[in-house]
């Protein structure tokens, strides 16, 4: 028998050539989330809803195109403009649950630059690290003027 996996912390950093409120903008917005929050290359998402609200929920549905797509259910908990994010986030494909965790994502004022600090608590490192590594890097894309990169 196998001792059940203990959950993991993935943490994730990017620098952004631009202030924390046009990158918080970014996360919160319905046109430019569906602009860069994909975990891979070729994939679509549609944004279903946005209501930026402690309690509030973020919906959106994402996959490759031609096969069933994934669901993502987030519930707000805490929303610290522009400096930081807390939501519980669901995926689930054809009504099945995937993956259940908290992710929190703060927004560190650089002087015009902006570190995003991601963390995505309860699941395994390697499960959502190169999905959210692809959408952070999407996301250097989209703020204007921007460039990411890792630290």
């Amino acid at each position: 028998m196998t001792e059940p996996k203990a959950h993991e912390n993935l943490t994730l950093r990017r620098i952004y050539d631009a202030p924390p409120e046009r990158v918080f903008r970014a996360w919160t917005d319905p046109a430019e989330l569906a602009r860069w929050n994909v975990p891979a290359d070729g994939w679509t998402i549609e944004v279903l809803e946005v209501d930026l609200r402690v309690g509030g929920h973020y919906r959106a549905t994402f996959g490759p195109p031609g096969e069933e797509p994934y669901l993502e259910t987030d519930e707000y908990r805490e929303i610290v403009r522009p400096k930081r994010l807390v939501f519980t986030e669901t995926i689930s494909r054809g009504g099945t649950v995937l993956t259940q965790t908290l992710c929190t994502v703060e927004f560190i004022d650089l002087g015009g630059r902006t570190e995003v600090v991601l963390t995505d608590e309860g699941i395994g490192a390697d499960v959502h690290r190169g999905g959210w590594s692809r959408a952070l890097d999407n996301l250097a894309r989209v703020v204007a003027g921007s460039r990411a990169t890792s630290t």
